[in-house]
């Protein structure tokens, strides 16, 4: 019968190869410690202090059929302990502060607390306090509602136009929002429209806008604003126009022997005088006193003032020429 013997190491062996792996090296494995101890020193010595950031708030966690309506403030103050060095490196927006609002299952209105560990920050910094420790949040139900266009205008068309009309394409739009804030909604406006240049028709698009950052238009199309525009017409009143006595007449006694005419005109038309406008009484049989008006192009009458003249005479035997008081 034959075997195989395997030597294994004594325990004197085992020692020796120990001490080789901790002799080998020496100067390069005590420097490796010396620099650990230094830097377990630096982390260890180093002054710890107290610094106050600025905070962004974010929500987190609300469900899709809610919407907050409460005022967030825009930062909250955070004081974090550390080590100075980190502390003087530490940018703001390694900083947020998480508002977990999965707790609101529907509408309501709680004291929601702000914990340490809502505070997101770098490894190695403890908060120590945050200010304010909690905010009044109040939910609500999250509503869509169909609701009018109103197009809004501001400046002045040129003197001689004015709006003749306007149409809005759609007319309607769609806008979500909470509940409470959507009962009185009844219109949303365009953004401001400028008038001012605009001698002519002509259409525009434009986006809709609630007032409320919290009411937001679904659509998010612009819509399209037609406006017509029309000559704009001013009033102007002419006095002392005196009246024409056709030959036919002459001789004839009437009254008043002038009148006023109110007329319109082009905006920024030059005032109209009594030499621009002739009147002439011309009469019917059913109207004796019927005063017939000549006017220069483009001046529309209105009325005359009187509308009809006083007959207090006629001659007998008229002559065939025409005079003027």
């Amino acid at each position: 019968m034959t075997g195989t013997f395997v030597r294994t190491p004594t325990t004197r062996a085992k020692r020796s190869v120990l001490g080789r792996i901790l002799i080998e090296n020496t100067g390069l494995k005590l420097l490796s410690l010396f620099f650990a101890l230094v830097l377990w020193f630096f982390v260890n010595a180093e002054d710890r202090v107290e610094l106050s950031f600025e905070a962004p708030v974010r929500t987190i966690g609300l469900d899709e059929g809610l919407v907050l309506i409460s005022t967030i403030p825009p930062g909250i103050t955070v004081q974090l302990e550390g080590p100075r060095s980190r502390l003087g490196r530490l940018n703001p927006s390694d900083l947020v502060v998480n508002l977990d609002l999965s707790a609101f299952t529907g509408p309501g209105v709680a004291n929601l607390p702000i914990l340490p560990r809502n505070v997101e920050r770098p490894q190695a910094l403890e908060v120590v306090r945050v200010s304010p420790s909690e905010l009044p949040i109040k939910v609500d139900r999250k509503v869509e509602r169909s609701v009018i266009v109103t197009p809004r205008f501001v400046g002045t068309p040129p003197i001689q136009v004015e709006v003749a009309s306007v149409e809005v394409t759609p007319s309607t739009v769609s806008v979500q929002g909470p509940e409470v804030w959507m009962e009185d909604l009844k219109e949303v406006e365009t953004d401001p429209i400028d008038l001012a240049g605009h001698s002519g028709d002509f259409t525009v698009k434009i986006p809709v806008h609630t007032g409320n950052v919290d009411l937001k238009p679904l659509s998010g199309e612009d819509v399209a604003v037609k406006v017509q525009m029309r000559p704009h017409l001013e009033m102007q009143r002419v006095e002392g126009i005196g009246v024409v006595v056709p030959g036919a007449f002459a001789g004839s006694r009437i009254e008043p022997k002038q009148v006023s005419v109110e007329v319109r005109v082009v905006g920024g038309h030059p005032p109209i005088s009594p030499e621009d406008i002739r009147v002439v009484w011309s009469p019917i049989e059913q109207h004796p006193g019927a005063l017939e008006v000549v006017l220069p192009e483009g001046v529309q009458l209105v009325r005359t003032i009187p509308e009809e003249i006083a007959v207090l005479s006629i001659p007998e035997e008229p002559l065939n020429s025409e005079s003027k008081p």
